[in-house]
């Protein structure tokens, strides 16, 4: 299985569950509702078949999550009160691809969380959010 693309070069079932146990301890609150579903055959003589999910995740803010995504802001604790409890919600796409057994063997997500972050708190400290966010790091495993 590939997880989350090439980009975060994780595959495999250990990267899969070491996510889930990272979101699952940081994210509280947490939702994903779908609003729209697509499925795509790669070709016509092919058995490959992609699903592509847009939905918004609606999470409440929480002082770990912020130190584990974003840990560049932890020491302007007036900017970290102000996102603490704060509900976000960010627009996303997840993309499942199917083996032509019908198994998911890939999965990538694309949340704008840019966008969410500028519509809570204006361009200026979103971009700053941005600029160190740890994200991809975290998910990664040595």
């Amino acid at each position: 299985m590939v997880f989350c693309g090439d980009k975060w070069s994780t595959h495999g079932v250990d990267k899969l569950i070491h996510a889930f146990r990272m979101y699952s301890s940081s994210h509280t609150n947490y939702s994903m509702q779908a609003t729209c579903m697509e499925v795509v055959r790669n070709d016509e003589d092919s058995c490959d078949v992609v699903c592509h999910v847009l939905c918004s995740v609606s999470q409440r803010l929480t002082r770990s999550m912020l130190s584990a995504y974003y840990p560049h802001i932890m020491n302007q604790e007036t900017l970290v009160q102000t996102l603490i409890g704060q509900d976000i919600h960010v627009d996303t796409k997840v993309t499942f691809g199917f083996s032509p057994c019908g198994l998911v063997d890939v999965y990538g997500a694309h949340m704008n969380r840019e966008k969410a972050f500028a519509q809570l708190l204006g361009v200026d400290v979103a971009a700053m959010l941005a600029d160190g966010n740890q994200y991809t790091t975290l998910v990664n495993l040595p």
